[in-house]
């Protein structure tokens, strides 16, 4: 989709063509393209902190995610939970 700021690197009439594509859509569809985008950024995360961490246990890798994509502080309560 182009961007209101024009910084975009989609022409004009390539997010139009886009965009009545989305308009198209079924809400079913849109879900399922919007769970598809959420499944595809959370596995980039995943690999994106084994990448930088490869020692961190699976344990604190799963922390770590918990904390960059939830907060602190819930990244603090299942830690206090965990054996």
């Amino acid at each position: 989709m182009a961007s209101q700021t024009g910084l975009s690197d989609t022409s004009a009439e390539a997010a139009a063509v886009q965009n009545e594509c989305y308009r198209r859509m079924t809400v079913s569809q849109r879900m399922e393209l919007t769970r598809s985008l959420i499944r595809a950024t959370f596995a980039q995360s995943v690999r994106a902190i084994e990448d930088a961490y490869p020692e961190m246990t699976a344990r604190d890798r799963k922390l770590m995610l918990i904390e960059l994509n939830y907060g602190r502080a819930l990244a603090a309560a299942v830690r206090a939970r965990m054996p």
